[in-house]
């Protein structure tokens, strides 16, 4: 066994994640009371109380040091309230590997906020930990943990029918499974023409996919998008999200703003669509700013169609701030939102 060393650091613009504190124990067990489904869907034989959890908190930096289990809280970033929770156990340091799980407090739902909760531990498991392999066990009628393990790229491994007993009743278990090499992603400025093919290839498909058009133009259309910014000044570049085999994922074309040049224009940035909604956006988002210091740019602005909400909720989660009213788009006339990031 190895002991786990809890990082201070992770946390994003949505949520910080930190060990479990004996001042949780409150909100944890009323996460149970209002919601008298949640222990079922855990596979908890009793609901836990607020004296478990209390104790749960007592023990978790000796279970940390012998390199058993973590349970870390889920808060919300600015206000650093209680959110839920998320755990690591099953801890296997021989084989290099885990199994994860988490829950929200019924306000915290459909936000976002395990998407983000999830994205900050998978980083920290495969980096900081070194593991190989992470799973995720979970029940048939907990749609939500199966949608969420999915969206990161989790693959059903086993259907295991009747293989436990909970409160009285035999539960069917879904097994998950997400390798290391499927989830890290490098960011790298694009070099080659080729790479630079791949982000406007990108362009074409989300676009598209925005918009519900189902015909993706080739590349004599969507190459100069990404070349009129790279000649737009020599600071200009593209950065990408590569997958493990190489593949481009995402991409953020980013030029000086003519008028400001300490300041970049993120004039586009794209995922590609079948990897929506696992991840891929929002860690291109959190590894930007750092990108943008090194090329000594002291902030950051972009302008996103109103109407795109994903896209607006991928920004305001990231930490980026609407600045002034919206604007008709000079060619399609739709209209467009300002976001301003600062970090000097």
């Amino acid at each position: 066994m190895a002991p786990i060393v809890i990082p201070t650091d992770l946390a994003d613009a949505t949520v910080r994640l930190r060990a479990l504190a004996e001042n949780d124990a409150s909100a944890y067990a009323a996460a149970f009371a209002e919601d008298p489904h949640l222990g079922r869907l855990l596979g908890v034989a009793v609901d836990p109380d607020e004296q478990w959890a209390l104790q749960r908190a007592m023990r978790l930096g000796e279970a940390a040091e012998q390199g058993e289990w973590v349970e870390l809280a889920i808060c919300d970033a600015r206000s650093g309230q209680f959110q839920g929770r998320i755990m690591l156990t099953h801890f296997s340091w021989l084989y290099r590997r885990c199994e994860l799980g988490y829950w929200l407090i019924p306000g915290a739902r459909g936000r976002g906020i395990a998407t983000a909760a999830v994205s900050l531990v998978l980083d920290w498991v495969f980096t900081g930990l070194d593991l190989l392999r992470v799973e995720v066990a979970t029940t048939p009628e907990n749609s939500s943990s199966q949608a969420l393990a999915r969206r990161f790229g989790f693959s059903k491994e086993a259907y295991r029918r009747a293989r436990d007993v909970e409160r009285g009743r035999r539960v069917d278990v879904i097994q998950f499974g997400l390798l290391r090499e499927e989830h890290c992603i490098a960011f790298i400025p694009a070099r080659s023409a080729t790479q630079l093919d791949e982000a406007a290839q990108i362009w074409a498909e989300a676009t598209c996919a925005r918009d519900g058009e189902p015909d993706v133009p080739g590349l004599e259309l969507s190459r100069p998008v990404i070349d009129g910014v790279l000649a737009s000044s020599p600071l200009s570049f593209v950065l990408l999200a590569t997958a493990a085999d190489g593949s481009t994922a995402a991409f953020a074309a980013i030029e000086p703003v003519p008028e400001r040049q300490a300041h970049a224009s993120v004039r586009y940035f794209g995922v590609r669509p079948s990897l929506w909604r696992r991840g891929v956006g929002r860690r291109l988002l959190r590894a930007l700013p750092g990108e943008l210091q090194r090329a000594g740019f002291e902030g950051a602005q972009l302008s996103v169609y109103v109407e795109n909400r994903r896209a607006v909720q991928l920004y305001e989660h990231a930490g980026w701030v609407a600045h002034g009213e919206p604007v008709p788009h000079a060619r399609t006339r739709r209209l467009e939102q300002q976001y301003l990031l600062r970090w000097a």
